[in-house]
């Protein structure tokens, strides 16, 4: 890769080979950093890359990389003395020497490289398939020239064929066919560069294609890296931090292609022949040599994470340690702020990274929460190091809590009279919305120290609660929810009350008179007293069957049928204490029936006779009394005499009815 002519015909053999349609829309990928101007010791090239893609936390994500011109030696036995970085030797270039612009400058290097190869495919013996995905810079005319430096991303695949045919190349960041291959070495040659500028700069975010048909796939949306266990890890040596050595094959993650068959990351180089029955797998390979410089300011966030979650308004939270380390080539001093308008939420306290830190030092910083208002809060939290060191930022967040839970009691709890010497209280409780959730329910009883309830979810419960004997009992009930410190507590609290009662009601009944014998079959007064400090109702009762709900006098009772009547009247107070009173009288309707055996005969009618001559005495007054005054009929005129024995006469009869 000597002249940037190159470039571009390398770029055009990809549409010979490949299907698909045009390349779509371009999407920003690599943003470079500040130019290094090329007066000594810059080379005028971007200090740094990086890939906004990444979501990883530093030194990962929002990975940043340098031009890797780093002659630290591999710490691998496995690497022979090699280099951390890819510098090979060329005219003008010995990496042996201390690299110098322009003195002793390679005319290619790289930001960042990985490469694959695949040897003997199809079991050929010597057939092989290589693989390049790259962040590169150069010069135009291939000679390290103040003015002419350009920057590109490179993909690019060299395969032999065994056979004519239709192959297919997955590899991390897509997948292309390939129809019509002749068969021979390097059959299939294409090369993919991206982002190629003009000399010199400035140069611009480098964009990649995005879509299937693109050879690139989803493009490079994020750096490959050495991976451990399937976790990236960055290697260190010294103070200097790379994403893999290149001397030692290694397996990697951050692919955006997936498997056709797990449909996992697709983190390997693949080769594929189509036989006529479909794809047949001819070589893979999952080892790729990796290499790239990492310049970071490393923030380790605390334990106990960046979420200081729920506090009480004006309540200083405990302070939360953040690390931060320089892996940048160069001291930095650094300025750390809560944005361009400082954040009245959060704080910067006990820093020691005031002065200028070293490459490879540590210094901390306390962050403390603090907030007057209730709601979310949040404050992105920025280190700079001036233009030698990308900034890196972190995002921390916290909730003001000044509102105290609601605690309620339980329907029929407030105002309660019971009759029982202990009970049980419980009711509902809620914070407020967005709020740090209800910690405890504490019970007061007549004015005594709080005693915690048994909280379940939204609910509260307290028991046994030992009631003062036939006297009101107050009762508080308050709420605290999680916000820290202490949390927000109700106040006031809750009050109610609980009145203990087991008096009974105090009831009489007045009218009709206890052994009344009485004449009318129409509504009679009922006259009542029931009294109590709670009374609820009280019921009346004829011969066992309710007649009515009577909560207070006065009232009717009838009409009334002939013969006994028990009326009976209870009263029942809000605590369940009942008191009966019963009375019994003696309905005696004007029928005739002198005798009381329930019909009337020719001996009524004789019984009316004998008491007109005397024979007898029917006593005023009483049921034969009222049975046999019948005359005139509707009317009686209150004695039994010859009227009332000939109307029953009629009536037996047949001749009277009533």
């Amino acid at each position: 890769m000597k002249k940037v002519s190159s470039y571009f015909m390398a770029a055009a053999l990809c549409a010979v080979f490949s299907l698909g349609a045009a390349l779509p829309a371009l999407s920003a990928v690599f943003t470079p950093g500040p130019q290094d101007l090329p007066s000594p010791p810059g080379n005028g090239f971007p200090k740094w890359y990086t890939d906004p893609a990444n979501p990883s936390p530093p030194p990962l994500g929002g990975l940043s990389l340098v031009p890797c011109l780093s002659q630290t030696i591999s710490p691998d036995l496995n690497a022979a003395g090699g280099l951390m970085c890819v510098l090979l030797p060329d005219v003008g270039f010995n990496p042996a020497n201390p690299v110098v612009f322009t003195n002793n400058f390679p005319p290619e290097f790289f930001y960042y490289i990985a490469d694959a190869r695949i040897l003997d495919l199809a079991g050929v013996q010597g057939d092989r398939a290589n693989y390049r995905a790259a962040l590169e810079g150069t010069f135009g005319n291939g000679i390290a020239v103040a003015g002419d430096q350009i920057t590109f991303a490179r993909v690019r695949f060299v395969v032999d064929a065994a056979v004519n045919g239709t192959y297919r190349i997955t590899h991390p960041f897509g997948q292309r066919t390939f129809t019509g291959v002749v068969a021979g070495p390097a059959a299939i040659v294409v090369q993919e560069d991206i982002g190629i500028g003009a000399p010199g700069g400035p140069f611009l975010p480098i964009t990649t294609p995005v879509g299937a048909a693109s050879l690139a796939g989803g493009g490079l949306q994020q750096f490959l890296v050495k991976a451990v266990g399937g976790v990236p890890a960055p290697i260190t040596v010294g103070n200097q931090l790379f994403i893999g050595d290149p001397n030692v094959d290694q397996f990697v993650v951050g692919a955006t292609q997936l498997d056709p068959v797990t449909l996992q990351p697709f983190n390997s180089f693949m080769v594929e022949r189509d036989t006529g029955a479909g794809f047949v797998q001819i070589g893979r390979t999952d080892n790729f040599a990796l290499a790239g410089q990492i310049i970071a300011l490393t923030l380790t966030p605390p334990a106990a994470g960046t979420n200081f979650g729920f506090w009480k308004l004006a309540t200083p939270s405990t302070a939360r340690t953040f690390a931060l380390q320089n892996l940048s080539p160069a001291a930095v001093t650094l300025v750390i702020s809560t944005g361009a308008t400082p954040s009245p939420d959060f704080t910067i306290a006990s820093s020691s990274c005031g002065a200028p830190l070293a490459t490879g030092a540590v210094c901390t910083f306390d962050v403390i929460f603090n907030t007057a208002t209730t709601g979310a809060k949040s404050a992105t939290i920025t280190i700079t190091g001036g233009v030698d060191v990308p900034p890196v930022q972190t995002t921390v967040t916290g909730v003001g809590d000044g509102i105290a839970p609601i605690v309620t009691p339980g329907v029929g709890q407030a105002a309660k009279f019971t009759n029982a010497a202990t009970t049980t209280i419980s009711g509902t409780v809620a914070d407020n919305p967005g709020g740090a959730g209800v910690a405890s329910v504490q019970v007061s009883f007549n004015l005594g120290a709080f005693q915690p309830a048994i909280l379940s979810g939204n609910t509260w419960l307290f028991t046994p609660l030992v009631l003062n004997e036939n006297a009101v009992n107050t009762i508080a009930v308050t709420a605290t929810d999680l916000a820290q410190v202490g949390g927000n507590t109700s106040a006031p609290p809750e009050a109610f009350s609980i009145t203990h009662d087991n008096i009974r009601p105090d009831v009489s009944l007045t009218a009709p008179a206890d052994a009344l014998v009485i004449n009318k079959p129409t509504l009679q007064a009922l006259t009542f007293t029931a009294t109590d400090l709670n009374l609820a109702t009280t019921i009346l009762t004829v011969n066992g069957t309710n007649v009515a709900l009577l909560p207070t006098p006065p009232a009717t009772l009838g009409p009334l049928t002939d013969g006994q009547k028990i009326i009976t009247l209870t009263a029942i107070d809000s605590a369940g204490n009942t008191n009966t009173v019963t009375n019994t009288i003696i309905v005696a309707l004007t029928n005739g029936d002198i005798d009381g055996n329930g019909t009337v005969t020719i001996a009524d009618a004789l019984q009316a006779l004998r008491a007109t001559v005397g024979l007898i005495t029917i006593t005023p007054n009483t049921a034969p009394f009222f049975h046999g005054d019948v005359a005139p009929l509707g009317s009686p005129n209150g004695a039994v005499d010859i009227s009332d024995a000939l109307l029953i006469l009629r009536r037996v009869v047949g001749l009277e009815t009533f």
